[in-house]
């Protein structure tokens, strides 16, 4: 079975019509391929899929097994491969964004978070944020995130943020409890692709009314600090 033409229309966006292996543009000669063959069990998911220029198309396809010559591109670096050049196309439409933990005049256990777009030539973009809070070195599972539950896309457009407030678990209140706050945002651009930024962490100070950023990634950081 070919891909659905809505995933189709979206990869030819995401590489701007380019060979995701010599990276060639290709316009109208170019496949979407399946990475894992569908007789092999490989599925018409967007994960699956790899666009292709016709010369790249066969080299992937008809290589023997049983003759090896030359190295076979094996699934793991097909899809590598395909990423970069996702991410070589698409990083322009992806905002410079500004995003804090802080207190700002509130009084624990309510903390704000603040999500800005900071303009520039990127379009508007959507984002989810998502917000674990780590108590002495350990996750807690908190349900009452409501937007920062990585569940629901804001809506960002340039030069347009959000200030809003969460709350700590009482947990957190604990005398000499070492807290800090996950941060886990996905940016979605305009053909809808998605981009990871780096996690870190926000730290609640030894005065209980700052915080400071560990640009460390927030499991790593949450043992640290139990140390």
């Amino acid at each position: 079975m070919p891909f659905p033409s809505a995933l189709r229309e979206k990869v030819l966006l995401w590489c701007d019509r380019r060979c995701c292996l010599c990276k060639k543009g290709c316009d109208v000669f170019i496949e979407v391929h399946h990475i894992v063959p569908e007789k092999d069990g490989g599925t018409d998911e967007e994960d699956n899929a790899i666009p292709l220029c016709f010369d790249c198309h066969a080299k992937v396809s008809h290589y023997d097994s049983t003759q090896p010559i030359g190295t076979k591109f094996k699934p793991e670096e097909l899809k590598k491969r395909r990423d970069q050049v996702y991410d070589e196309c698409t990083r322009n439409l992806v905002p410079v964004l500004q995003y804090q933990v802080h207190a700002n005049g509130r009084v624990l256990p309510m903390v704000g978070f603040t999500l800005i777009h900071k303009g520039g030539q990127a379009p508007a973009v959507q984002a989810t944020v998502n917000l674990k809070i780590f108590i002495n070195g350990v996750g807690i599972d908190y349900p009452y995130y409501g937007l920062y539950g990585g569940q629901y896309r804001w809506n960002l457009n340039p030069g347009e943020g959000v200030n809003g407030q969460f709350m700590l678990p009482p947990e957190a209140m604990e005398h000499g409890a070492d807290v800090r706050v996950g941060i886990y945002i996905t940016v979605f651009d305009v053909y809808d692709r998605p981009h990871k930024l780096l996690p870190v962490a926000y730290v609640l100070m030894e005065d209980r009314a700052n915080w400071y950023l560990d640009p460390m990634d927030p499991t790593m950081s949450a043992a640290q600090g139990r140390r």
